[in-house]
């Protein structure tokens, strides 16, 4: 995608849950000398259209709605795409009362070109890097705060909209976001605390030195539980899948236990339509839900319910319900005529309360799962308990390293 002047457009973008669609409204924020004043347009999924000099057109990508601007004619100087968000709306019933309020962000958000923002970020290290691009830790030179820039070249709608809109305390926000020909850049609060891998990674090498338990501490993992099931409710109540939660997508806010998580990384993320089942397979090996495995079968919003309860798993005893290569993990995991393995000797030094909701969270029948409303309403005196302790955490401010 060239640079080029859209003269300022309003791009509106409104996610439709129900028809599984975002529909753009596109139009010049004032009229300009010699053209005429174009009103308004709205586009669903698999049409296209222009306006002025920005044509646009929408498809679908693995399932993902994508919206695809182009220049007309090729501008030297860039200028910024506006976007007017209006609010997340709920879809279906509220969540349970030990939630708090679902809130998300509205306004004006501008995705601007890279050439404007090279004089306001120093680029540091890389640290990390995947399937999804890079992440680039950068100071801010207005603020002197650090974040990290997170650069890909496949510029999912629904992951720059939620990004945008999303207001969470265990979700990583969009700051800002900018873009040159070959990536869209997205800028983020650094999280310093490094991921959950990692501090279960250390746990389990402690452990290992003096024969101890190999698991995280008991009430360091309840209120994990509680702050991935707070986030995943959020999610969930306004009918989004996440699909990728795993370890390596919980960041700690900085290097502390009282830190909390931070969920990242929506590349996979999809709105979900009761009347259209999901059915892409997506994930990660070892945290994806038996339904999303199988062949011809399709899943809900309920498959995040089964990776948190891997990750649970994998935060009590150290390692995740199911090992082996790819094709081991496969036919275990999606071998509807065995549950899950909680062996005694591992699961002994376990708390029973702790225990129970990991193995309500990874049932193999995802009829019998319970939503995270549900869970929240079964384990309400555990979660009460480590909502307390997780409120206790402070965000870490902006850090300069």
């Amino acid at each position: 995608m060239s640079d080029f002047d859209p003269g300022l457009f309003n791009i509106e973008l409104e996610v439709d849950a129900e028809k599984h669609s975002i529909r753009p409204a596109i139009s010049p924020c004032r009229s300009r000398q010699g053209s005429k004043e174009t009103s308004p347009e709205t586009t669903q999924v698999g049409s296209e259209g222009r306006v002025s000099e920005l044509s646009f057109s929408t498809r679908m990508s693995d399932d993902v709605p994508v919206l695809d601007l182009v220049p007309c004619t090729p501008r030297s100087e860039s200028a910024t795409i506006a976007m007017e968000l209006d609010p997340l709306s709920p879809v279906g019933s509220d969540v349970g009362a030990i939630f708090d309020d679902l809130p998300t962000r509205s306004g004006s958000f501008r995705v601007l070109s890279k050439s404007r923002c090279l004089g306001k970020y120093e680029w540091k290290e890389e640290i990390g890097q995947g399937g999804y691009g890079v992440v680039t830790k950068a100071l801010n030179t207005e603020t002197g705060c650090m974040c990290a820039i997170k650069s890909t070249s496949r510029c999912s709608d629904v992951e720059l909209v939620l990004g945008l809109r999303l207001k969470h305390p265990h979700i990583v926000e969009f700051l800002e976001t900018f873009r040159d020909e070959a990536c869209y850049y997205y800028v983020m609060p650094l999280c310093t605390g490094g991921s959950l891998t990692g501090r279960v990674e250390a746990q389990a090498s402690f452990a290992g030195m003096f024969d101890g338990p190999r698991g995280l501490p008991q009430k360091l993992v309840a209120k994990y539980i509680w702050e991935m099931l707070s986030s995943i409710a959020y999610l969930h109540h306004y009918k989004i899948a996440h699909r990728d939660c795993k370890p390596e997508n919980y960041l700690r806010d900085k290097p502390s236990d009282d830190a909390p998580l931070k969920l990242i990384d929506f590349g996979l993320s999809v709105l979900v339509n009761k009347d259209k089942p999901l059915t892409e397979r997506v994930g990660t090996i070892g945290y994806a839900a038996p339904e999303v495995t199988r062949h011809h079968c399709s899943y809900t919003e309920k498959c995040d319910i089964w990776s948190i309860g891997a990750v649970s798993y994998y935060c009590c005893v150290g390692f995740p319900p199911y090992g082996g290569n790819d094709q081991q993990f496969m036919r275990q995991v999606s071998d509807e005529s065995e549950s899950v393995p909680f062996n005694k000797l591992n699961w002994d030094l376990v708390r029973s309360d702790i225990k129970a909701i990991v193995q309500s969270m990874v049932e193999k029948d995802p009829n019998i799962r319970p939503s995270a409303k549900e869970l929240a309403e079964e384990n309400e005196r555990m979660l009460l308990s480590a909502k307390r302790n997780s409120s206790r955490s402070q965000p870490a401010c902006c850090t300069v390293c």
